[in-house]
């Protein structure tokens, strides 16, 4: 009887079971098959190959090294505490970690410190783990370890369950430093977190949260070529995790190739060139002033250095000073090693001033002196206020008509002569021989009248943003400064931020505009501004955007040796053209360009020589340009700042360039930057050797405390140029 119940109990359950089976097999069979692949199917993002970066020549100046990482694979450790502990522990120490906790902080992320514990260390919250990493790509535990080390994990496999050794890219910057700020970096996807719309609009474009991406320069203003086309693949896993299968591999397609402007010849004779300058000009002696007796030497922290094809635009070499080493960010070094390279605050506490992120080039904004005073001549004849042939009686000083001498200063001085004891006065000028002496009455007339005229209209202003100025010239490379030509508003917002003084936002008056004319005051001005408005002199009236990249190719360009790719073998997908912002009438900027030649030449007038004269004798190109210095702190001489631009002549000259170099604290124009210049257009025409540029063979050393090394000329005998043969000859 019991077996014959217990036999009807089996019979009954069978029966129940054979008709669930029946019934999710034929019945809903369509319903579960879709089921069972939605949740064993993950669909998982491959990151592609970047692009790489060619200088002019085709050097390589960012490639992609293979190299080795150790990885575990997901099923192991995922959700899995205790095994991920076991296995961290044994793998810390062969990877070179400290302790198992830096792997699972690493993996799962850290928390802050217990504040009842503040000597504790970040414990990882299992709950955070792969908030980084895919859960469905194995986990990189070390990225570039030697073949040795992966052939040894190989071998005691049983001891590392799950690892595994992988073989993917890193960045490798090959001629490093030289070109850094321009080439730039790579970085974690910005933002605050995965919430952030930063980070989201790069994770909806189909990057894996760990990827890097451009941070700096060339690398972040062509992120979207360089970064390549994402693939993907289906994987299949069971309840547990363990992946059984991929399938619909599409696989993830190598980002462009982009070639830029710059010559790295010239590019590492630029940044040469402006640094050992600029530790010269530290051992010069400054002007005495009232305020000390004690002889005082320029502090020259800072510079730059722009060269410019004058006819397309396209920039051969754009150094800034102080620089970085882009290699630092691939070099694995801690935080608190950066912070040592890249402080944000001095020993004091006070703000970093000069870091080596800012490209000064185009983010440096400065008074430029009487580098601006061209543009002011020009908006005199082209708006008619001045014939070319006008002639100008200098008396030393410029008083304005009309002016209240009570409330506000009336009478403005040309710079001072040691030995007359006054102001230097130059009698008759016009504008030729204005620019050759550097005149500054001659400029404050036309800064006080242009704009007393046309009763306070910006006429000035709208002349000088013909060549640019108070734009952005468009260059593709990131966070370009658009600097500042002064008006009345913004003089009222530089007074609410307490910029200048209140009393001073009311408006825009005679003074502002005398000593705008002059590239004072509130004038903010970039190094690539100046030297793209002097190539639209020296290229007879075209107004260029700069050009930094050349031309953009499909993956895939051949190497050719060492260093360097063929890219007359590559496909070209964009190629870079002259592009023209505005044409301006040089039809009578004539006495322009003869004064810019006689700032070089000479000669000068009333027994001054010309500010540059007998500077570039041996120089073997013809070249017209202006001096500047801008007069900085307190106006003392050794917080005066040097400029000096100029074009090879004459004017439309095929395949001509123009140069401007811009030093902090260095000293009159005619002592610092035109020195530089020369030494650059020695380089250029091959009258000045250049040093050999070299692979950068060996890794950055770590133990370094310089964010860069030192550059230097071999031979700096370009910069030595002679004295000044009067004492007015420097402005």
């Amino acid at each position: 009887m019991r077996l014959s119940i217990l036999g009807l109990v089996t019979l009954i359950m069978m029966g129940a079971l054979g008709t669930r089976l029946w019934f999710l097999q034929v019945v809903d069979s369509t319903k579960v098959e879709l089921a069972v692949d939605a949740s064993h199917l993950v669909h998982v993002t491959l990151a592609p190959e970047r692009g790489r970066i060619f200088d002019d020549q085709g050097r390589i100046l960012a490639d992609n090294r293979r190299v080795l990482n150790v990885v575990v694979h997901q099923e192991v450790i995922l959700g899995k505490k205790a095994n991920r502990m076991a296995l961290f522990q044994r793998l810390a120490g062969p990877l070179g970690y400290a302790s198992w906790n830096d792997l699972e902080i690493r993996y799962c992320g850290a928390l802050p410190a217990d504040p009842k514990h503040p000597n504790a260390a970040p414990q990882a919250n299992e709950n955070r783990c792969n908030g980084i990493y895919s859960p469905y790509l194995p986990f990189p535990a070390k990225e570039d370890v030697q073949e040795s080390l992966a052939l040894d994990l190989k071998e005691r496999a049983e001891d590392f369950p799950g690892v595994d050794i992988e073989e993917t890219w890193q960045r490798r910057y090959l001629y490093a430093p030289i070109a850094s700020q321009i080439v730039g970096y790579l970085g974690a996807i910005p933002g605050s977190g995965f919430k952030d719309p930063t980070t989201q609009a790069y994770l909806a474009a189909g990057y894996l949260a760990n990827e890097k991406v451009g941070a700096a320069g060339i690398e972040q203003q062509f992120e979207g070529d360089l970064h390549g086309t994402p693939g993907s693949e289906d994987v299949r896993i069971d309840k547990n995790g363990t992946i059984l299968d991929y399938l619909n591999v599409v696989p993830a397609q190598p980002g462009h190739d982009v070639q830029l402007t710059i010559n790295l010849d010239l590019q590492q004779f630029a940044e040469q060139a402006l640094q050992t300058q600029l530790r010269q000009r530290r051992t010069a002696y400054a002007i005495a002033n009232s305020l000390t007796t004690v002889p005082v030497t320029y502090s020259a922290p800072a510079g730059a250095l722009v060269t410019e094809r004058s006819e397309t635009g396209e920039i051969v070499a754009m150094a800034s000073y102080p620089t970085f080493d882009n290699r630092w960010f691939t070099a694995g070094i801690s935080s608190e090693k950066f912070k040592q390279l890249f402080p944000a605050t001095n020993a004091d506490g006070t703000p970093v001033r000069y870091s080596p992120f800012n490209n000064l080039a185009i983010q440096g904004q400065y008074n430029v002196g009487s580098n601006f005073k061209p543009f002011t001549a020009w908006a005199a004849l082209d708006t008619g206020f001045m014939q070319p042939g006008y002639v100008y009686n200098d008396t030393g000083t410029y008083t304005i008509t009309g002016c209240d001498g009570a409330n506000f200063k009336c009478t403005f001085k040309n710079s001072y002569n040691s030995a007359l004891k006054a102001p230097t006065h130059y009698g008759a000028v016009d504008i030729g021989a204005a620019l050759a002496v550097s005149s500054d009455a001659f400029f404050y007339r036309i800064g006080a009248e242009l704009f007393q005229v046309n009763e306070g209209d910006p006429i000035l202003q709208k002349e000088y943003a013909k060549f640019g100025f108070g734009q952005k010239t468009g260059i593709q490379l990131p966070y370009e400064s658009a600097g500042v030509i002064p008006n009345a508003a913004i003089k009222k917002n530089y007074a609410a931020r307490g910029v200048i003084k209140k009393n001073e936002g009311g408006g825009f008056f005679v003074g502002d505009s005398v000593l705008m004319a002059v590239g004072q005051g509130l004038d903010s001005i970039t190094p690539l501004q100046l030297a793209n408005g002097y190539a639209a002199f020296a290229n007879g009236g075209n107004l260029l955007q700069p050009l930094i990249v050349r031309a953009i190719y499909a993956a895939g360009v051949p190497d050719l040796e060492s260093g360097f790719a063929d890219v007359s073998k590559g496909t070209v997908l964009w190629q870079a053209k002259p592009v023209v912002r505005q044409q301006l009438d040089m039809s009578k900027a004539g006495p322009i360009i003869v004064g810019l030649e006689r700032v070089v030449y000479g000669p000068g007038v009333a027994g001054h020589n010309a500010t540059t004269q007998d500077r570039f004798n041996d120089l073997q190109t013809k070249i017209a340009g202006k001096t500047g210095t801008a007069q900085g702190k307190d106006s003392l001489s050794e917080n005066d700042s040097s400029v000096f631009t100029a074009f090879q002549t004459p004017v439309g000259t095929p395949n001509g360039y123009t140069v401007n170099a811009y030093l902090e604290k260095a000293g009159y124009g005619a002592q610092a930057a035109a020195p530089l210049v020369k030494c650059m257009f020695e380089a250029l025409i091959g009258q000045h050797p250049m040093a050999p540029v070299k692979i950068s063979d060996q890794p950055i050393d770590v133990n370094q405390t310089a964010a860069a090394l030192p550059e230097t000329l071999a031979d700096p005998g370009c910069l030595n140029a002679p004295p000044p043969s009067d004492s007015t000859g420097q402005r």
